[in-house]
């Protein structure tokens, strides 16, 4: 089922529509849009859709919308529910969003898709949820702005329009971005998301404890961390730099830092960090400081 035509959305096609998404029915004496008006939830997971989703601006009080494990390419038609606060749309073949997200929206799920640009999200100042697991652009991703690596295989990493990274950065807590061939050099725009207190980059081409570092030092509320699946966990002592890093975290790929972990790590890189600062040190006068007072570059 299509969910618009090309003559554009008809009241008959959006009633079969939301017969199909709701077991509620009509009570007597209520009109078909009294009856779409009182309808908050519809369930459309697997419901064999394809194209976009213009036929629900006949259900002008929606809430939260099922259309998981569809075909659809787009969830144009969104942007006129103003009462929209959960969108689960993973598993379909959007390579846009296609709408402006509401203000009302709060979790947008849309894993397993092909988007490459993430936009539309300029105005979702309350969105809290947000997952971009596991986009999967294919072959023709190539030549609609996607790169690729030297084998040729397109690279799958999701990238957030300007302004639909600073509409979310208020208020976004929970991002989910495992899978998605996301390298070292991609993770420098998350540093505006400063609210995060959850992130998800498992299973992707990280390779830099440094450079996880310095985004970490700034994303002072973030308290779980998953990274499993990418190449940075086979390095030395790669969780130890990250718990120091990462002063609000409370774990790293489900496992626990607990107090005393951290307490020893802090001591050892301040006793660390003190052994190579220079100190002064006094003549052999004793008590007076003259040029011999000076540190030298060899002194410790």
């Amino acid at each position: 089922m299509s969910g618009s035509s090309a003559s554009g959305p008809s009241a008959e096609a959006a009633h079969e529509l939301i017969l199909l998404g709701t077991k509620k029915t009509p009570t007597k004496g209520m009109s078909l849009s009294q009856w779409h008006a009182s309808l908050s939830h519809l369930h459309l997971a697997a419901a064999g859709l394809s194209g976009d989703l213009q036929l629900l601006r006949y259900v002008p009080n929606l809430q939260v919308l099922y259309v998981y494990d569809n075909q659809l390419s787009s969830l144009a038609g969104l942007e006129a529910l103003k009462r929209l606060t959960h969108v689960y749309a993973n598993n379909n073949q959007l390579e846009q969003l296609g709408f402006v997200a509401p203000p009302s929206l709060e979790q947008l799920y849309v894993s397993s898709n092909q988007l490459s640009l993430v936009h539309g999200l300029q105005h979702a100042q309350s969105l809290s949820h947000l997952d971009l697991s596991g986009q999967r652009p294919g072959a023709a991703g190539v030549s609609s702005g996607h790169e690729a690596d030297q084998q040729g295989t397109p690279r799958s990493s999701v990238r957030f329009e300007r302004e639909s990274l600073w509409g979310v950065a208020p208020s976004l807590r929970v991002l989910n971005m495992s899978a998605n061939s996301i390298e070292d050099e991609d993770l420098a725009s998350i540093v505006v998301l400063q609210q995060l207190t959850s992130l998800d980059l498992s299973s992707n081409s990280l390779m830099s404890t440094n450079v996880l570092s310095q985004l970490l030092f700034r994303l002072p509320r973030l308290q779980s961390l998953q990274l499993k699946g990418n190449p940075l966990t086979g390095k030395h002592k790669w969780r130890e730099a990250l718990i120091i890093a990462g002063e609000s975290l409370e774990e790293i790929d489900g496992k626990t830092i607990a107090p005393h972990e951290r307490a020893f790590l802090l001591r050892l890189a301040a006793k660390r960090s003190g052994a190579l600062k220079p100190t002064p040190r006094q003549d052999a006068g004793g008590g007076r400081q003259g040029s011999g007072g000076r540190v030298n570059s060899g002194d410790v």
